[in-house]
Parts: C-alpha cells; structure tokens; sequence
C-alpha cells in the first residue's frame, strides 16, 4: 500500500482549488493536481466542505465518511486532492457513497495525469493503481 499524506498547508490546497482537474458528482467534488516540484513523494489529500451544512456536526461527520474513503485508496505518487463534501455526504449510505467518490476520485486523476491514469482500475482493495 502506498503512504499518503494529508494536505495540510492552506496555500497547497488553494493551489489544487485553483488549478487541479476536476471530477463533479451528487455529493462531492474531487479536484486532482499533479505536484510538478517532487518525485516519487507520497500523495497528499485533504477533504473540505460546503458552507450548505444545516450545522458543524453534519459538515463534520462528512468530512470524516470522506477521510475514511480516502484512507482506503491506493493512490499515485506525486498528486494533490482535495475532496470537497456537499450535505449529501453525510446522509448517503455507506454503500453508494464509497463508489461514488471512488470514482470521482479516478475521474479527477485521469483529467489530471492523462495517460498514466487511464489504466487505472479500481479494485476491491481500492486501488486506483
């Protein structure tokens, strides 16, 4: 399995929000930024929310189903994500939510990498390799 961090600098993630691919779905979009900088280092994501959240608990508990999804996906080296929640994050079902951000996360990657993305499958163990 492949390290990943999480994106932590405010001016790395405006970077990724400013200039990244992006994958639009329901409940989340996912904007993808290859790091042009580094070589070989560890992917980095980070997950944000609407301001639309009736309250903190449900724009946190988004946050943390995103966080989760996030942790069990093999990703490539060398890229920024940011996964930004809409509401429906927090109320979908754990089984329609997961492949959904999955594939937003793939979509974005394949926007942002081209052809090195374009083989990438996602398996059962979440790999998006």
């Amino acid at each position: 399995m492949t390290t990943t961090m999480r994106l932590r600098p405010s001016r790395d993630v405006r970077a990724v929000l400013r200039s990244g691919s992006s994958a639009r779905g329901e409940d989340a979009t996912v904007r993808a930024r290859r790091r042009p900088d580094v070589d070989g280092a560890p992917a980095r994501w980070t997950a944000a929310a609407t301001r639309g959240f009736p309250s903190a608990v449900v724009r946190n508990r988004a946050k943390r189903r995103a966080r989760a999804i996030m942790r069990e996906l093999e990703l490539p080296p060398d890229v920024d994500l940011v996964v930004i929640c809409r509401p429906g994050v927090a109320e979908r079902p754990w089984d329609e939510l997961r492949p959904a951000v999955r594939g937003l996360v793939q979509r974005a990657l394949r926007r942002e990498l081209g052809d090195a993305a374009s083989a990438a499958e996602t398996t059962s163990a979440g790999s998006l390799r």
